[in-house]
């Protein structure tokens, strides 16, 4: 793999496992900063290494293609951005008790 590109993997890869670990209900979308690694490796047929594949659920021997393949899956069908303060969980709905004003349902009084 190129050396300038392990940084970058290194990170998807701790940022993968760490958003998977979010229930699916609390799951943030998938980060767009993963598609540059992903789209920069989605031609190395170089094997992983065994911590890489385990960490990012892939067969032993995995190519840095299949993780890059992995990746850009994640994003499948999303049409949104993630904000990094919004990653890996989505942000808690503010309620009426936290001191930040009225809920919508409370400002529309219908009759």
């Amino acid at each position: 793999m190129n050396l300038a590109l392990k940084i970058p993997f290194a990170r998807a890869v701790q940022e993968y496992a760490l958003w998977r670990s979010i229930p699916d209900d609390e799951r943030s979308g998938a980060p767009a900063w993963w598609w540059d690694t992903a789209m920069a490796l989605i031609d190395t047929t170089e094997a992983m290494a065994a911590s890489d594949c385990t960490t990012l659920q892939l067969r032993a021997g995995s190519s840095y293609s299949a993780a890059a393949t992995l990746l850009m899956e994640s994003m499948n069908g999303q049409d949104f951005l993630v904000y990094p303060e919004n990653f890996p969980r989505k942000p808690k709905p503010k309620h009426e008790d936290d001191g930040n004003g009225p809920t919508p349902e409370q400002l529309i009084q219908l009759p």
